[in-house]
């Protein structure tokens, strides 16, 4: 490239036309997100799944009527974020109560509306 030549044009570099493949191009998109769902679904741990007869007939009510949270959990997640640092710092939760409630919720949550792209409940 010359060095008096400003701005660069792309005739002044070396370059070779490079065209790049993605090594899912060729996998549809569905397969993709099924693998995906799959993937979650099974992260999820079995205590903590409801069949889809009780998610159909749970609806907006089943945190509450699912058996998956304890009525103490239940209480957990209804709480805003200064209540619960309130509650842990007088030790009335413990801080391993309010993830298990949270991860229950979340599991729960994605199983009546896909809401999670990633479940680690490994790393809580």
């Amino acid at each position: 490239m010359d060095a008096n030549s400003f701005p660069p044009t792309p005739e002044s570099f070396d370059i070779q036309e490079k065209v790049l493949v993605s090594p899912i191009s060729s996998i549809p998109w569905e397969t993709v997100a099924s693998r995906r769902r799959d993937e979650i679904q099974s992260k999820i741990p079995q205590e903590y799944l409801i069949s889809q007869k009780d998610l159909e007939a749970a609806g907006v009510n089943a945190s509450r009527t699912s058996g998956i949270l304890s009525p103490r959990e239940q209480d957990i997640v209804e709480k805003s974020a200064t209540d619960l640092l309130e509650l842990l710092h007088s030790r009335e939760y413990t801080s391993v109560e309010v993830t298990t409630a949270f991860c229950k919720s979340a599991a729960l949550a994605h199983q009546l509306v896909s809401s999670v792209s990633t479940y680690r409940i490994q790393l809580s």
